[in-house]
């Protein structure tokens, strides 16, 4: 039979798991918008020094 408490740490174990993995997709979407932005500012600054 499980006791309550196994039940309590399996659940938490699970929700641990699944914030960690959006943390993960969450630090992925952040470099690459890191990549957009700063090949956005040397666009910007290399149109700036056409002009």
């Amino acid at each position: 039979m499980i006791k309550k408490d196994e039940v309590v740490e399996s659940k938490e174990g699970k929700e641990l798991q699944k914030s960690t993995r959006e943390l993960g997709e969450l630090r992925k979407r952040k470099t690459e918008v890191e990549k957009k932005l700063e090949s956005l500012n040397y666009s910007v600054k290399t149109k700036a020094k056409k002009k």
